[in-house]
């Protein structure tokens, strides 16, 4: 392989160029909010309901919307982030 680079990992183009500006700009972590919304979990009150069970729905809901500032996941380590390659979880 005289004058030819060879390709250890046998990954091919297009390769990616790493911006550590964009890393320096995520935020240290993100809640369980920026990746759903309460509306997808909350129950719904239906008609003609007793006291005692729109008081648990309600206090259900309370609960799925207090969850909603949970930490969902926090900011990789740059090496972690910087070496990911796509469709890579």
């Amino acid at each position: 392989m005289v004058g030819q680079s060879r390709n250890l990992l046998n990954i091919t183009p297009p390769f990616f160029a790493v911006d550590s500006y964009e890393f320096a700009a995520l935020d240290e972590s993100i809640t369980v909010g920026y990746v759903a919304t309460p509306s997808e979990y909350e129950k719904k009150v239906p008609d003609g309901a007793s006291d005692a069970v729109r008081n648990k729905i309600e206090a259900d809901n309370t609960l799925v919307r207090d969850g909603m500032n949970n930490i969902y996941e926090h900011k990789p380590h740059f090496h972690e982030w910087a070496t990911a390659l796509p469709g890579e979880h």
